[in-house]
């Protein structure tokens, strides 16, 4: 693919996450950048947020065990912007009997999973889900 077409893709991501935001979080303010934050705390400061990646400013941490889901939110995040998406990582609270998501990835809803366990387990587990033996 050559840079325009990425560029464009890239733009027409920003541009769902958007629309999605303005319609299920219309009064929630995303940043950018963690120099945008209003309320800094402890737990706030070494947090990077990568390009292409904006955080709800609700999930700014106030404790060890929200920095440390935003950490490992903020790295996957990064991957995914490093691969051409627009990432959005949206606040904890959930709408009622509706489940709550990680992120809004290129305008759809995702939710992040941890995986565990050995690679040569996931390997094979991965290999047999995919056909190959």
């Amino acid at each position: 693919m050559n840079n325009n077409l990425l560029l464009q893709c890239l733009a027409k991501s920003i541009a769902a996450n958007e629309t999605y935001i303005q319609k299920h979080y219309p009064n929630e303010k995303f940043i950018s950048d963690m120099s945008q934050i209003k309320h800094k705390n402890k737990y706030s400061k070494g947090l990077v947020i990568p390009e292409n990646v904006k955080v709800a400013e609700t999930r700014i941490p106030i404790n060890s065990v929200q920095r440390s889901i935003l950490r490992k939110e903020l790295l996957q995040a990064k991957i995914l912007a490093k691969l051409g998406n627009s990432v959005c990582l949206t606040p904890e609270y959930g709408i009622y009997k509706i489940r709550a998501t990680d992120a809004i990835i290129n305008g759809v809803p995702y939710e992040f999973r941890n995986i565990t366990g050995k690679s040569r387990q996931l390997e094979w587990e991965n290999n047999l889900f995919l056909g190959y033996r």
